[in-house]
């Protein structure tokens, strides 16, 4: 069923603005990193741990914290402060793996971001070849683990990601997610996931030329777009 979302020139913009944004290339290690949200409790921590599935007593790992204060400062000029809340509880396990293992995401109790969300912001924001895992421990939208993830990707491969990358990696999670209130969150990542890839793949840098990409990606997936987006 054809569907007509009103997505606004600001959205497009937004895109436009993380389409042109060159991929960097990440140098990995193999030291497994988890930031822990500084919120959580000790029964709190306990469930994420189980739920992730890993033994920080038994495995070489480096454990961070990571605030809401963090949160705020990484993302709150993308991402709208109701979103972000006032307490830090997504957990993330970060583990570097091979150049072209690619990335591999797991979620547990994150409502607010989906796994290929994730994985699409992340590699925005210059991460690759990684396993991650995000979890709290009751739902919530994750967007703390999103800044945790970067944190411990950066220790773990020994590389400082760039902060406008990561900022725009926040937007890009709004972006989609707004979207996808309108046209179903699945549909939502797989267009801004192709349109990343076809404008890039062939640099494709003109506003007018994106747009028409946009409508024609979104008529393959059956989104019809408003005339006015």
């Amino acid at each position: 069923m054809m569907v007509q979302p009103l997505i606004k020139g600001v959205r497009l913009l937004t895109i436009l603005i993380l389409l042109t944004l060159p991929a960097a290339p990440a140098r990995t290690a193999h030291e497994a990193v988890v930031t822990w949200g500084a919120d959580l409790s000790a029964n709190d921590k306990a469930k994420v741990v189980r739920l992730m599935g890993i033994k920080p007593d038994t495995e070489p790992l480096r454990e961070l914290l990571v605030t809401n204060t963090e949160e705020h400062a990484l993302l709150g000029d993308e991402i709208p402060a109701s979103y972000l809340g006032t307490r830090a509880l997504s957990s993330a396990y970060v583990r570097p793996l091979q150049a072209g293992s690619g990335l591999q995401v797991s979620t547990h109790n994150i409502t607010w971001i989906s796994r290929r969300m994730f994985a699409e912001a992340l590699v925005t924001g210059g991460v690759r070849d990684a396993q991650v895992i995000v979890a709290a421990p009751v739902p919530v939208s994750g967007t703390a683990a999103l800044t945790g993830i970067f944190k411990a990707f950066e220790v773990a491969a020994s590389q400082r990601l760039s902060e406008q990358a990561k900022r725009i990696a926040g937007q890009e999670l709004y972006v989609t997610r707004e979207v996808g209130e309108s046209i179903g969150h699945e549909k939502a990542g797989r267009l801004i996931e192709q349109v990343k890839r076809e404008a890039l793949g062939h640099d494709i840098t003109d506003k007018a030329e994106i747009i028409d990409l946009i409508r024609r990606l979104g008529a393959e997936l059956g989104i019809k777009l408003s005339d006015t987006a």
